[in-house]
Formats: structure tokens, C-alpha cells, sequence
């Protein structure tokens, strides 16, 4: 398999007190094509 592009480890992501994100984890390989997709605000 090639190297990674992008990697992301246990990404967090707050909004004042509001936890958002959780340990996001996420890989993305050169000839990828990934979407990203899901509610917008809160």
C-alpha cells in the first residue's frame, strides 16, 4: 500500500463546553476520493 496523503489522529474539536468531535481518526491514500457529509450546525 502507498504512504498516506493526509492522516488525522484522534482529532477534538469543542465548541465552548459543547465535545463536537471524538477522536476522529481518518486516512486518505493518494487516487482516493472521499466525502465528507452529515448534518451542518447544531
Amino acid at each position: 500500500m502507498q504512504a498516506a496523503m493526509v492522516e488525522i489522529c484522534n482529532l477534538q474539536k469543542y465548541y465552548g463546553s459543547h465535545h463536537v468531535l471524538d477522536s476522529i481518526d481518518l486516512t486518505i491514500y493518494p487516487k482516493e476520493v472521499i466525502c465528507i457529509i452529515g448534518p451542518s450546525g447544531i
